[in-house]
């Protein structure tokens, strides 16, 4: 395993020289060749740069690329998002939840993005609910999901799963209490995978990579609490936010090993928005030029590596991605790497 790991990441890392640069030739009879060089040379310009192109990913490959809908109300605006996501062959999207916009312009969305081999799940977010006092709000959530998929008159329209984005470690008992932060956590995975079992509908869970040094138990076996997600979810998404593809698939170690182990899925993410940590973690500053390339090698890593499950990716989030610039955007005074 680890040798074809190493394969795959030299033979990605190898540099394909630029060809097409051919020399000026002389022509016969011509005597001013100073003049004549000018000439031919102010002739071969530099070409513009290419629009970056989003193709690791291609319809009817049977591998998914999802993104965020933070913005509930881009739902609106059914054209411009479903051109945009077509056009970058994005199969799946996470709606979030504005109860304001009525159920009927969901199922107006979910109905078109489906004639166009888009299904779309609903984000649920709310970090509150891996706690006691969050379950009011989390029942609430349950029960609107529950009334509209009731409300749809076709299977077109409803959502395919709930696609859960809590992340315990934002709590500050994760960092008083960690222990009961965990356990509110599963007990919130538990609760969700029994409703989507009840609903007939997936559960799909946000998680970081590094949820594997920490040990719980579940039904009585020691576990980390990476596989405790893996064995609960139907698909788990990776968090695996870095900037080079080799990274972004190192991300993914012991989790590749527990989601075959459990026939799960599993999806690398990688990050656009604006997000500065110890390490570069984003494309914002890096641009969609960067962003398909790198995509196009995890990809490549991911098909030459033997062992490895259903893979997905996801590209986080459907707004910054869309304003994201081919070469990223310009780089303020709060830029705090030094490159």
């Amino acid at each position: 395993m680890k040798m074809r790991k190493l394969a795959a990441l030299c033979l990605s890392a190898i540099l394909v020289l630029p060809t097409g640069c051919s020399g000026l030739e002389q022509q016969e009879g011509e005597s001013n060749m100073g003049t004549n060089f000018e000439q031919n040379s102010s002739a071969v310009s530099s070409p513009e740069p290419e629009e970056p192109v989003c193709d690791f990913v291609q319809p009817g490959d049977g591998v998914s690329l999802g993104t965020w809908m933070w913005n509930a109300m881009d739902i609106l605006q059914v054209e411009e998002a479903l051109g945009f996501l077509t056009e970058h062959h994005v199969t799946e999207v996470y709606v979030s939840l504005l109860k304001s916009i009525s159920k009927e312009k969901y199922r107006t969305f979910i109905g078109a993005a489906a004639e166009k081999g888009i299904r779309v799940a609903l984000i649920g977010a709310d970090t509150e609910w891996a706690t006691q006092e969050g379950q009011e709000s989390f029942d609430s959530f349950l029960q609107w999901f529950t009334e509209y998929q009731e409300s749809c008159e076709t299977d077109t329209q409803k959502f395919y799963g709930l696609h859960m984005d809590v992340e315990p470690h934002q709590l500050p008992l994760w960092t008083t209490e960690p222990e009961a932060a965990r356990a509110g956590y599963m007990e919130f995975v538990r609760k969700s995978q029994a409703y989507c079992r009840g609903q007939g509908v997936l559960l799909e869970l946000d998680i970081p990579f590094w949820f594997d040094g920490f040990t719980v138990e579940d039904e009585g076996e020691e576990m980390s609490l990476a596989e405790f997600c893996i064995r609960r979810a139907d698909t788990v998404l990776l968090m695996s936010y870095r900037d080079n593809a080799p990274a972004v698939f190192e991300c993914g170690w012991p989790e590749f090993t527990l989601a075959e182990k459990y026939g799960k899925k599993l999806i690398l993410a990688v990050e656009t928005g604006k997000i500065y940590e110890e390490i570069n973690i984003t494309f914002h500053h890096l641009g969609t030029r960067a962003l398909y390339e790198e995509m196009r090698r995890l990809r490549e890593i991911v098909d030459t590596t033997d062992g490895l499950g259903e893979i997905g990716y996801a590209i986080h989030y459907y707004d910054s991605w869309r304003k994201l610039p081919p070469d990223g955007h310009p780089k303020g005074d709060d830029y705090p790497y030094a490159d």
